[in-house]
């Protein structure tokens, strides 16, 4: 974080346009870390900070008191003010509006804008942390109707950040996946989608320690005998599923393993099967 003076701050405050989204309610968030200052004058008093909670991307800013302060600012990572909101007298929380922040340390802060002071301060970190903790295919049970494929998947996606965030396109590679939803064509076409899910449009949110289950709308994984049909006999093959957010992308190796004992078509139900897994799991 670029370094700056309380004065530098304050200054940067109060001539910048705040966004005040104002807020009431009580509510029950995480304790905040104690804040560190590189300015040689320290708060006037201790953190009026108790917790912090998002909501969707509305961070809720739970407030022990209210005295000697009016505004609360958030600086990103950067140093720069981030968002910022006015304080009612006697309030006990504010809510602030967080789409579009920098993954990252943020400064948070309590102003009294009539002294020009900051009165205290705390530091916390918003990062999002997106774990793939499930990725299968159908079980040959599932197998019924022709609109049923052992080609799709489902996923279960988990945010262990701090932050949440938005997924704003899936993809994968890999020789049996098909050419459609390949990560290099989905860049190339600009899609900012790539594999459709059942019941989901992007940008797909992940909240804070929540898991979204995602099942490909799309027959996207092929043994080379079709998306409808297994090989002869058993293969198998890596793959790359790639999970893209505006901080970047996550990549997720996995294997998929085409067994088939009946020579069956994948909609009959048989003993068939596909086994996505970890390469070298049993």
């Amino acid at each position: 974080m670029v370094e700056k003076t309380r004065r530098t701050y304050l200054g940067s405050i109060l001539s910048a346009a705040s966004i005040a989204v104002a807020g009431c309610n009580s509510g029950q968030g995480s304790e905040p870390s104690d804040g560190t200052t590189t300015s040689t004058n320290q708060p006037k008093q201790s953190s009026p900070f108790s917790g912090f909670e998002f909501e969707g991307f509305d961070l809720k800013v739970e407030l022990k008191t209210t005295n000697g302060f009016d505004k609360v600012a958030v600086f990103g990572p950067s140093g720069e003010e981030f968002v910022s909101s006015d304080v009612t007298t006697g309030a006990e929380q504010v809510s602030l509006d967080f789409e579009g922040y920098t993954a990252g340390e943020h400064r948070i802060v309590a102003l009294d804008t009539g002294e020009s002071e900051i009165v205290a301060e705390t530091t916390q970190d918003f990062t999002p942390n997106l774990e793939l903790e499930r990725f299968v295919t159908p079980s040959p049970d599932e197998i019924e109707t022709a609109e049923t494929h052992y080609s799709q998947f489902t996923i279960d996606v988990i945010n262990r950040g701090t932050a949440p965030v938005k997924i704003t396109w899936t993809a994968m590679d890999g020789k049996t996946v098909s050419d459609s939803f390949d990560s290099g064509y989905v860049k190339k076409n600009e899609h900012g989608t790539g594999i459709s899910f059942k019941g989901k449009q992007y940008p797909i949110l992940v909240p804070i320690d929540d898991t979204v289950t995602l099942s490909s709308d799309n027959s996207v994984l092929s043994s080379g005998y079709g998306f409808s049909n297994l090989p002869p006999e058993e293969m198998a093959a890596n793959i790359q599923l790639f999970i893209g957010t505006r901080f970047g992308e996550s990549v997720y190796e996995r294997q998929v393993v085409f067994k088939n004992t009946t020579g069956q078509t994948v909609v009959e139900q048989s003993d068939a099967e596909v086994l996505i897994k970890r390469e070298g799991d049993s």
